[in-house]
């Protein structure tokens, strides 16, 4: 009788879970919390046309037999440009990331010219400086930046950016030049702004965005982002003087566009002493 009795309290006991058990059980039905993530994504994007600098009357000297005076105006523009990027980013939490970014960004050059008093000379040597405007010209960028998330868990969520940087220019951006047909019938080239000082500069770069995070997979992350460019070109200052000469200035430009990133995910784990 006293064995069936220890063999029920044995039974018993078994039955019954310890309350350490019991609290690894719930330890494991709670939420799981965020680790840290660090991503690296390739970017691709395209930027869209924008002005850079014009001058409604930009006076004008041909020696062709006799002197021809006439007045030009002048729209410089950057055309449309793709955008190649790449980035890495630490996420502390789910609605922070602090990122660094390179980019380059690849475009042609432009120019509209239209001679006032429509002299043959002038409207010619117009012709010409749109073809010789027609040039490519290369954007670098190094950014970092901070990205606010409503939460980086979720399959969707929206986000913000801010970023800062450096950006460098290389093109011609100022130089405007063109040939008119001379008396001689020989091509004769004129030089109506010498920009060579600024066929290279570098500027401040800063950055605003806003898109979406999608997260098809624990490890993968997509962002569609819209974002605008704000940085400095080289411009002149004023019309150039008849030896072609000119003060240049820096002037503040938008880079409205466009980016495609596919980032993938690494958990930061920290070791157990």
């Amino acid at each position: 009788m006293k064995a069936a009795r220890l063999l029920l309290f044995r039974i018993a006991l078994g039955a019954v879970a310890p309350p350490s058990a019991l609290g690894a059980a719930a330890a494991q039905d709670g939420p799981t919390p965020f680790r840290p993530l660090v991503s690296l994504a390739p970017q691709i994007g395209a930027t869209l046309a924008t002005d850079t600098w014009q001058l409604d009357r930009q006076p004008l000297f041909l020696a062709a037999g006799a002197l021809v005076s006439d007045t030009l105006a002048l729209q410089h523009r950057l055309d449309f440009a793709l955008l190649f990027a790449a980035a890495a980013t630490y996420f502390p939490n789910p609605h922070l990331g602090l990122s660094i970014e390179a980019a380059i960004s690849t475009a042609n050059l432009g120019m509209d010219c239209r001679a006032l008093q429509a002299t043959p000379e002038a409207s010619e040597l117009c012709e010409s400086i749109e073809t010789e405007a027609n040039r490519a010209a290369t954007l670098y960028f190094v950014r970092l930046a901070g990205t606010l998330t409503a939460n980086l868990e979720r399959r969707v969520t929206p986000f913000g950016r801010l970023a800062a940087g450096v950006g460098v220019q290389a093109g011609r951006f100022v130089t405007t030049a063109g040939a008119f047909t001379s008396p001689g019938l020989q091509p004769a080239p004129v030089t109506v702004i010498d920009g060579r000082r600024g066929q290279e500069n570098a500027s401040p770069a800063v950055g605003l965005a806003g898109g979406i995070f999608v997260r098809p997979a624990k490890s993968y992350l997509l962002r569609l982002e819209v974002r605008d460019e704000i940085f400095w070109v080289p411009a002149p200052a004023g019309p150039a003087d008849r030896s072609a000469q000119v003060r240049i200035r820096d002037r503040a430009i938008h880079l409205p566009g466009v980016v495609i990133g596919f980032e993938i995910l690494f958990e930061r784990t920290r070791e157990r002493r």
